[in-house]
This record gives structure tokens, C-alpha cells and sequence, in this order.
């Protein structure tokens, strides 16, 4: 067999494999889609729309669950995505009102958070990292699962909207109890969602190199979302039509992760296969082994020099710093450079690095400043105070423009009905908020403070 032979054979293998995982990521997206239509068929009759992004939600968790499954390392994440998939079509069932379908939807809700949740955190070598990941594990399925036990057993179905007539355990009716379990449990939910935040925000301190590239995205959309589903579950109920517009809601912030997770893990099992192929390579051709190892670099990371480049940045951006405050921070930013060049991180992560700490040059200087800003003379507070009203309406236009086109993207997607019952409750915009807000009203607040801060005067005899 000749060279090109034997070339055109592993590119069609590796055609073949590449068509299988995409033929059963398809199935298993039709099969999650079927599921959802059947268990939310009352409700969809009405709701097109609605019907849209749950079987877009669905589908796309599914077809993400079976091409990590059948990836190295990401096996249990793609198991637990397929079960998250389920578990969000078996949710609709509340819509058909009768029999023990609220009751199977409220559990499944349940398993959908703590599937989903865990999934991300086995992403994406198949491990917890560390004794707060199992901790947060223990605790997301007593809050989930106990709490949700609770709630079945001292609040009736109408709470959640439901017929009187449905299957529903409760035991205890007790005003006082609902009302001190519905608390609890609403606190444990909300600190097992920070919980996750914090667990993930650990994580990608450690990223390096491709990995980074590959689960980054992945973590930051997860941390979002949990919060504000947690945020958005806390809301009142005040019919059936309401839960399911809460279910919506959450299902449409739910999409990002799969479509973060479709990107990801087809990127990813390119690179298996492309690897796997070219493999048998290595050992004739050095080129070969060189882009084997380029590509399993993720687990063998290859030290590196420092860059050029990102050392000249990192000294300007300390030089945009007050005088006093330069030279710490100048080595502060060679340190962190040197420890990412000894841990394999390449000079364009290096200067990456470099560009991220740019960009957190001007709070980092008010951080600095405002401490010696309430020494300054009249004429440097009208320029701080210039300046800092001139970044304040900025950043207040940015953000009325992002919240418009939310409201007209979440009006699109929810429907008149469904955002006229959204609003009424003031969910849909406190998440709305929450979301594109968040770092636009986190920067008003810190102006607002350094802003109110230069004006106080010392105590007296200092």
C-alpha cells in the first residue's frame, strides 16, 4: 500500500467516525425532542413558541451528552447531559395538571439543576477537582432533593399552581411550617447556586493552554445561568400558566450551556480523532510527533519563555499606575508572567494575560487613588469628579441599550401573553438585570463610592 493509499484510507476513517458521532448526537437530539412534545402536549397546542426553545433546549443537550460521551475523559459529563436532557422534557408533564404528573415534574426539575450542575463540574476530565467540588456536591443534593421532599410534604400543589386533585404527599398543614420550610429551602437553593459560582471560579484559576480554551467558556456560562435560575425560582406563582412561564424562562437562560457544550465537544472530538489518526505517524515522520504532541498538550504542558511582548505590556500597564504604586506592581505582573511561562502557557496566553490586566487598569486605579483622593486639592477633585461623572452616564447609556434589545429579543422569544405575566411579577426584568446589568451597576456603585469617598475630610488632629 502506497503512502497516498494509506493517507486517503485514515482521511476516510476518520470521515466515517466523524459522520457517526454527528448521526448520533442527531438521534439523540430527535429522541430528547419527542420526549419533551409528548410530556409538554397540552401546554405546546397553545404556546408555539414556547414549544420552540424547549425542544431547541432538549435537542441540544442531548446531542452535546453523546459527543462528550464518547470522548476521552468526558464520558461521565456526556452521561449526565443525556440525563439532564431527560429529566427537563419529563418537567413539562406539570402541564398536563392530573395525576402524578405535577409530582414527577417537580423532582425532575430537581435532578435537571443537580445532573446538569455536576456534569460541568466532571468537565472535562471526568473528576471532581478537590474536596469543595464533593462538598458542593453533598450539599447541591440536600437542598435539591430534601428540600424538594419537604416542600411536597407541608405545601399544597396550589402553591405551584396545580389542580387540588393531583397526586401530591402532603402530610403537614401547618401555615407556620410551609412558611418556614418554603424560607429554608429557598436560602439552600440560593447558597448551593453561589456555591457552584464559587467552585467554578476555583477551577479556572488553575486553566492553562488549550484546556482553558476548551472549558472556559463552558464554567463562566454554568456560574451565569445557576444564579439566575436560582434568582428566577424564588419568584411567586400564581397559576399553572405562571409556573410554566418560570420553567420557560429558565429553560431559555439553560440553552446557552448546551450550545456552549455542542461547541466545545465537537471541537474536542475533532481533535481526538485527528490525533488518534495521525498517531501512527509519530513514528516515522518528526513533523508527525511534533503536531501529536502539539495537540495532547492539555496533559503534557511544555514549558515555555517568557514573552517579549507581554513583559513590555505588563510595564505599561503598571506605569498607568500612580508613581508610589508602580514598582509593586510591576513585579507583581512579572511574577504572574514567569509562573504562566513555568507552567506551559504560551507567549500568546502570556500577552492575553497582559491584555486582560490592561483592561483592569482603570478600576484598579480608582482602587489605588481612592485612598489618598480625599488628601487632594479642590482642583484635583473637580477633575476626579469630571471624570468620574463623564464614566458614569457612559457606562449608564451602555447599559440602556443592552437592556433594550434584551427586552425586545426576551418579547420575541416569550410572547405577548407570556411576557405580560413575566412582567407583572418583575421577574423577567430583575433578570434581565441581573444579566446584562450586572457589571454595569457593580461599576456605578464603586464609582459612586470613590466618588462620595474624595469629599470626606480627615478626622481632626490627623
Amino acid at each position: 500500500m502506497t503512502a497516498a493509499t494509506a493517507s486517503r484510507a485514515r482521511a476516510s476513517g476518520r470521515s466515517l467516525r466523524r459522520r457517526r458521532f454527528v448521526a448520533l448526537a442527531g438521534l439523540a437530539a430527535l429522541a430528547a425532542m419527542g420526549l419533551a412534545l409528548v410530556c409538554g402536549w397540552p401546554h405546546w397546542q397553545v404556546h408555539s413558541l414556547a414549544a420552540t426553545m424547549t425542544l431547541l433546549e432538549c435537542g441540544t443537550t442531548a446531542a452535546a451528552g453523546v459527543l462528550l460521551a464518547t470522548g476521552r475523559g468526558t464520558r461521565p459529563t456526556g452521561m449526565l447531559l443525556l440525563v439532564t436532557a431527560a429529566c427537563w422534557a419529563l418537567t413539562w408533564l406539570a402541564s398536563w395538571n392530573a395525576g402524578p404528573g405535577p409530582l414527577i415534574a417537580v423532582f425532575a426539575q430537581s435532578l435537571f439543576f443537580f445532573s446538569g450542575s455536576l456534569g460541568i463540574l466532571y468537565y472535562p476530565d471526568g473528576r471532581l477537582h478537590g474536596r469543595a467540588e464533593r462538598w458542593w456536591m453533598v450539599v447541591a443534593a440536600a437542598s435539591l432533593f430534601g428540600g424538594q421532599v419537604l416542600l411536597c410534604l407541608v405545601t399544597p400543589p396550589s402553591l405551584y399552581g396545580f389542580a387540588d386533585d393531583v397526586v401530591w404527599p402532603r402530610v403537614w398543614r401547618s401555615d407556620r411550617v410551609e412558611n418556614a420550610v418554603l424560607v429554608g429551602v429557598t436560602a439552600a437553593t440560593v447558597v448551593a447556586a453561589a456555591g457552584l459560582a464559587a467552585v467554578i471560579w476555583r477551577r479556572q484559576r488553575r486553566l492553562r493552554g488549550l484546556e482553558r480554551a476548551l472549558t472556559l467558556p463552558v464554567l463562566a456560562t454554568v456560574a451565569v445561568v445557576g444564579l439566575l435560575s436560582a434568582f428566577v425560582q424564588t419568584g411567586a406563582i400564581t397559576g399553572l400558566d405562571s409556573q410554566l412561564d418560570t420553567y420557560l424562562l429558565q429553560g431559555s437562560l439553560g440553552l446557552a450551556v448546551p450550545l456552549a457544550l455542542l461547541a466545545v465537544g465537537l471541537r474536542r472530538c475533532w481533535i481526538e480523532v485527528s490525533t488518534a489518526d495521525q498517531a501512527p505517524l509519530s513514528a516515522r515522520s518528526p513533523m508527525a510527533r511534533l503536531r501529536v504532541q502539539e495537540r495532547a498538550r492539555p496533559a503534557t504542558p511544555m514549558p515555555t519563555g517568557n514573552s517579549r511582548i507581554a513583559g513590555e505590556l505588563a510595564g505599561f500597564a503598571a506605569r498607568l499606575l500612580p508613581p508610589s504604586e508602580r514598582s509593586w506592581y510591576a513585579e507583581e505582573y512579572q511574577s504572574e508572567l514567569h509562573i504562566l511561562a513555568e507552567e506551559g502557557a504560551s507567549r500568546r496566553e502570556q500577552v492575553l494575560h497582559v491584555v486582560r490586566v490592561l483592561v483592569r487598569a482603570l478600576p484598579l486605579y480608582l482602587e489605588v487613588t481612592g485612598r489618598a483622593v480625599r488628601w487632594a486639592g479642590a482642583v484635583a477633585n473637580l477633575r476626579i469628579d469630571r471624570t468620574l461623572s463623564w464614566l458614569v452616564a457612559t457606562e449608564l447609556r451602555v447599559c440602556k441599550v443592552v437592556l433594550t434589545a434584551a427586552g425586545v429579543m426576551a418579547a420575541f422569544a416569550f410572547g405577548a401573553g407570556g411576557l405580560r405575566s413575566l412582567l407583572e411579577r418583575g421577574e423577567l426584568i430583575a433578570t434581565l438585570l441581573a444579566t446584562f446589568g450586572a457589571g454595569g451597576v457593580w461599576l456605578h456603585k464603586a464609582l459612586k463610592r470613590a466618588k462620595a469617598e474624595k469629599f470626606k475630610q480627615p478626622p481632626e488632629g490627623q
